[in-house]
């Protein structure tokens, strides 16, 4: 169980603080919730079940195993299935885990095929533009937390560690 004002990751990218834990006094229930404040709005407040098993929740990475991730990068397999169902299948369980060298991989197969169709003229598909905004969204975010620099500058810094 988490704490209070332990920041984790809510569902695909949401980087909230753990307000309180409590029984929320509009719902008519014994059960506790999380009482999360998206950082990336903190004007809001999400009401998650202590029960939850609907959507991943997950304690950010620590700052050492971001690092770690960050400095593998360049080394870290890249993944991009040519087929495209088969890849959107891929794309969409590696963005539900919510596992962070996954999703580097997977950024990482986007970028390298972005270059490749840029070389001969063409654009990345609907499909492949849309999961890329969604993972760096989701990783930016992450990163923007762990290292206190803001969301563009933990995208540059993604990028650089390419």
């Amino acid at each position: 169980m988490y704490q209070v004002n332990d920041v984790i990751v809510y569902g695909n990218n949401e980087v909230c603080k753990i307000e309180t834990i409590d029984i929320p006094d509009f719902i008519e229930t014994t059960e506790k919730y999380y009482y999360l404040r998206p950082l990336s709005n903190p004007a809001s407040i999400l009401y998650v079940k202590t029960t939850n098993t609907q959507k991943p929740m997950r304690n950010i990475l620590s700052k050492e195993n971001a690092e770690d991730l960050l400095s593998e990068l360049p080394t870290i397999e890249a993944l991009y299935n040519q087929n495209d169902k088969v890849r959107e299948k891929e794309f969409r369980d590696i963005i539900r885990s919510c596992d962070c060298k996954q999703l580097l991989q997977m950024l990482k197969g986007i970028l390298l095929e972005k270059k490749q169709k840029e070389t001969t003229g063409k654009k990345l598909s609907l499909n492949d533009e849309q999961n890329f905004h969604k993972v760096e969204s989701c990783l930016a975010n992450e990163f923007s937390e762990i290292f206190h620099i803001s969301v563009e500058q933990a995208k540059k810094q993604i990028k650089l560690a390419m």
